[in-house]
């Protein structure tokens, strides 16, 4: 189990905040190939951090990146989906997109 101490997530941020981590989440999922985005929701359909649900795949089916970010989201919460997304990508082995993630804006 990977362990990651999120510095500068704070549920205090302000709108504008959040609103840089969620275009952060996008501008993640877009440097995904069409079939690195298609295993990056299959993950989301596991069971693969403790203490998170997956999403259905029905709720997938057809969703682009911008509509995986609102899954993700309405799902987990903002700081939830960059926690999730983070373990998504060390497991698919994109561990500079994992990287670029976490660092603060």
């Amino acid at each position: 189990m990977i362990i990651v101490v999120f510095h500068c997530l704070d549920v205090s941020r302000s709108y504008n905040a959040w609103i840089g981590i969620l275009r952060r989440l996008l501008a993640t999922l877009e440097e995904l190939v069409t079939d690195e985005l298609k295993m990056f929701q299959w993950f989301l359909n596991q069971n693969v951090l403790e203490g998170f649900s997956s999403i259905p795949s029905s709720r997938l089916e057809n969703a682009d990146r911008q509509d995986t970010v609102d899954k993700m989201v309405e799902t987990y919460g903002p700081e939830g989906a960059v926690k999730i997304s983070l373990e998504i990508l060390r497991k698919m082995d994109q561990n500079n997109l994992a990287e670029n993630l976490i660092i603060c804006p």
